[in-house]
Order: C-alpha cells, then sequence, then structure tokens
C-alpha cells in the first residue's frame, strides 16, 4: 500500500536519527533531465507524518546546487543535531552537509561544512560507517576507495586500503557489526571484502559473467 509520493529523479537517504526516523533527505539525481532542461540540482529534506492523510510530504527545507548528486547517505554523528548528510558527483568532488540549517530555517549559509575532489573520477559508491559514525568511505570510477575520518570536520583525515584493482567501483557497503569491515563491488563483477585494520583485500570473488553489481 502506498503511503505517501513525492515526484522526483533523486537519489534517497533516511534520518539515522532515532529521535528522527521519519525524516527523508533527497537530491537531484546525476543524468536526469528536467523537462525545461535545468542541469541543477536540489537538497530537499521531508518529513513523513503518517498521521497526515494526504499523498504528500511535509518540506521542512531546500537549497539550490550548482551540480546533480550520484548518491546521497545519512550519517548519525554524535556532534551534530541531525547528524550528517555526505553527497557525491560525478565530477569526483565529495560534500558534507549538516541539515540543521534547512530543517530548523537557520542559516544557510552553513549548510556546506566539507568539501573534497580526492577523486579523479565520478563517485558512486558512499557510505557512512554506523558502528563509528565519524567514518565515511568512497568509492569512484577512478578504482580508489577512501575512508574519511570527519572527527574533525575543518581537517578530515583519509586513508586509502592497498588497492591494485584498475576497474571502475559501483557500490561500496560497511558491515553492520563490525567496524573495520568494508564490501565493495566493481562495473566487472567483482566482489572485495576489505579489513581496513590490516589496509588491504581479504575476499575476493566475481560473477563469471563480469556483470556489475550493486
Amino acid at each position: 500500500m502506498k503511503l505517501k509520493e513525492i515526484d522526483r529523479s533523486a537519489t534517497v537517504a533516511w534520518s539515522c536519527s532515532t529521535q528522527h526516523p521519519s525524516f527523508i533527505a533527497m537530491a537531484t539525481l546525476a543524468g536526469t533531465m528536467s523537462s525545461d532542461f535545468d542541469t541543477s540540482g536540489t537538497l530537499e529534506i521531508f518529513e513523513l507524518d503518517l498521521k497526515h492523510t494526504g499523498p504528500e510530504m511535509k518540506t521542512l527545507g531546500a537549497s539550490k546546487s550548482k551540480e546533480r548528486l550520484n548518491k546521497l547517505v545519512w550519517g548519525n554523528t554524535a556532534n551534530n543535531k541531525y547528524g550528517l548528510l555526505a553527497g557525491s558527483f560525478p565530477n569526483g568532488a565529495i560534500h558534507v552537509w549538516n541539515p540543521e540549517p534547512l530543517i530548523d530555517g537557520t542559516n544557510e549559509n552553513s549548510l556546506v561544512i566539507q568539501s573534497t575532489d580526492q577523486h579523479t573520477r565520478s563517485v558512486k559508491g558512499l557510505d557512512f560507517n554506523s558502528v563509528q559514525s565519524n567514518l565515511l568511505a568512497s568509492g569512484g570510477d577512478d578504482g580508489v576507495i577512501n575512508i574519511w575520518d570527519l572527527k574533525d570536520l575543518r581537517d578530515p583525515k583519509v586513508f586509502s586500503p592497498e588497492q591494485n584493482q584498475l576497474y571502475e567501483i559501483s557500490s561500496l557497503g560497511w558491515n553492520k557489526k563490525v567496524l573495520h569491515i568494508l564490501g565493495s563491488t566493481t562495473t566487472n563483477g567483482v566482489t572485495i571484502v576489505w579489513d581496513l585494520r590490516a589496509k588491504r583485500a581479504v575476499m575476493t570473488f566475481s560473477d563469471n559473467k563480469k556483470l556489475p553489481y550493486s
């Protein structure tokens, strides 16, 4: 049964906060085109209110951006009221947003709190660690995986596990219980499990048909 509906071509992330589980963020998806051929994007936050019987969702805030996103994720960080949003772009950039200005209607200039272009090509893999929420993993078409420590947002630390892969990373995700285990997939059907304490791959398996996975 359909509860609510929003007409958007977007990448979506639910709030990880136990206090605000009904918040959902949407960012215009890269590669899509609006009817007026506008290529800019929008970051929006909505609230799912099941007490309201209509099909629409309550808009909490919206902000325009020059680019559209590949991926949007929401992390439950302890030092921020609503956690942090992170988004990856086709040009290899990653932005980290504090959603508080959008939700509370305060100074929108403080929305983007970190931006980096560590990747040289499009980034499609992005995930916050659910055990240690200051860790953000990213994987790009450049075949590189980066681990970002956002404990100090003014000077985030980054390290990469030992890598020699040449294929584009299509997706990645943290193990939900073991904080140093990460999985990644590539466009040629290879899945790799990483032990980030050892900074190396511990398991690799592939599809014989070399199909991309996510």
